[in-house]
C-alpha cells in the first residue's frame, strides 16, 4: 500500500509540474487607443509579445510594431473571430474582435485605420516561454496531443464547463493570422496567449478552438473535453455546435503549409472524423445557427473538411 500511496503522489507531482513552472502566467494589459487622424501612436505600458484589438466600425484597423530589430511591415487585424450565440458565449456587442497576434517581444505599436473606425481597443499580452517538459498524450491512429496541463492552460480563468454534443458531423480550418515566425519552445506561449485574451478579452467560456497546430507539428488540445468528447468550441460563429475547430498557429494567406504541420494536421483529422464515423473525403447539410453570411436556419451544404471561410465572410485560413 506505502508503494502504491507513494507512485500515486510521484505521478501527481509529475504532473503537476508544468503548472507550477507556469504559475505566473501570460498578462493582458488593455488600452483605449486615440484616435487622430490616419495614424496613432500607442503608449504601451510595457513590453509585449503579443496584440489585438476590438474595433468598431466597417473599416479595417492597420498596425506596425517595434521589436528590437526595427518596425515591422505594416498588417491588417484579422476579425474572423466570432463565437456563437447559440452556444451560450457571451459576446462584446458592436465591437470586431481581432485574432491575437504573436508578435516577437515589441515595446511600441503604431496603428492606421481605413474607411470608417470610430473606436479601437487594443489588448497587450505578455506571454513568455517557459521551459517545462512537455508531455503528449498517446491515442492510437492520433498524432500526440499536448495535454492542457502540459502547455499551461489556466483553468482559472475558464468561465463554464464545456457544452458537450452527440457527436462530430464536420471539422472547420482555421489559421490565427499574424506571423509565422516563432520558434517550437514560443508556441505553447502563443496557446496561452490565444487562452487568456479568447477568455478575458473577447468574453469567451474557453478558447474557441479545439485544437491548434504549429508549424513544427506539434498538436494542442484547445478546449476543455475536446479530445475525447464533441465539445462546442467558439470558432466559427452559427458552425459551432456539431464541428471540431482546429487552428494553425501563423499566416497562411500566401505561405505554404509547412510539411510537419500538414502531417499533423491531416492525422488529427483523420483520427477525430473516424471516431465520428464521418468520411473526411463527404460533404454535408448543416443548419446555420445565424451569422452575417447565412442568417440563422440556412442550410448550407460544406466539405466534412471545411475552411473558416465557407462558413462566414473571412479569409481565415488564408489562400494557400
Amino acid at each position: 500500500m506505502k508503494t502504491l500511496i507513494a507512485s500515486i503522489a510521484s505521478i501527481a507531482a509529475a504532473l503537476a509540474a508544468p503548472a507550477a513552472a507556469l504559475a505566473g502566467g501570460p498578462t493582458m494589459v488593455v488600452r483605449d487607443v486615440p484616435l487622430h487622424g490616419e495614424r496613432s501612436l500607442a503608449v504601451v505600458p510595457h513590453r509585449f509579445n503579443m496584440v489585438a484589438v476590438h474595433w468598431r466600425g466597417p473599416g479595417t484597423v492597420l498596425f506596425t510594431t517595434r521589436g528590437t530589430h526595427g518596425w515591422s511591415a505594416w498588417q491588417a487585424m484579422d476579425d474572423d473571430m466570432s463565437p456563437d450565440t447559440r452556444s451560450g458565449e457571451n459576446r462584446v456587442h458592436a465591437w470586431r474582435l481581432g485574432n491575437v497576434v504573436w508578435t516577437g517581444t515589441a515595446s511600441a505599436i503604431r496603428y492606421r485605420t481605413r474607411g470608417r473606425v470610430t473606436r479601437v481597443r487594443a489588448y497587450y499580452l505578455w506571454s513568455p516561454p517557459e521551459s517545462v517538459p512537455v508531455r503528449r498524450l498517446a491515442i492510437a491512429n492520433a498524432p500526440p496531443i499536448i495535454p492542457r496541463l502540459s502547455w499551461g492552460a489556466d483553468e482559472s480563468i475558464v468561465r463554464a464547463k464545456p457544452q458537450v454534443m452527440p457527436t462530430i458531423h464536420f471539422a472547420v480550418v482555421h489559421h490565427t493570422a499574424g506571423t509565422n515566425d516563432y520558434t517550437a519552445s514560443q508556441s505553447a506561449a502563443i496557446v496561452r496567449g490565444i487562452e487568456l485574451y479568447h477568455v478575458q478579452g473577447n468574453g469567451w467560456n474557453d478558447i474557441g478552438y479545439n485544437f491548434l497546430v504549429d508549424k513544427y507539428g506539434q498538436v494542442f488540445e484547445g478546449r476543455f473535453g475536446g479530445v475525447d468528447k464533441a465539445i462546442v468550441g467558439a470558432h466559427a460563429m452559427g458552425f459551432n455546435a456539431g464541428s471540431v475547430g482546429v487552428a494553425v498557429l501563423g499566416d497562411y494567406g500566401a505561405a505554404q503549409l509547412s510539411a510537419a504541420a500538414k502531417t499533423s494536421l491531416e492525422q488529427l483529422l483523420a483520427w477525430k472524423l473516424d471516431v465520428a464515423h464521418v468520411d473526411p473525403l463527404s460533404s454535408v447539410s448543416w443548419v446555420s445557427g445565424g451569422n452575417p453570411r447565412f442568417p440563422s436556419g440556412v442550410a448550407v451544404q460544406l466539405r466534412a473538411i471545411a475552411g473558416h471561410r465557407e462558413t462566414n465572410f473571412t479569409d481565415c485560413p488564408g489562400d494557400a
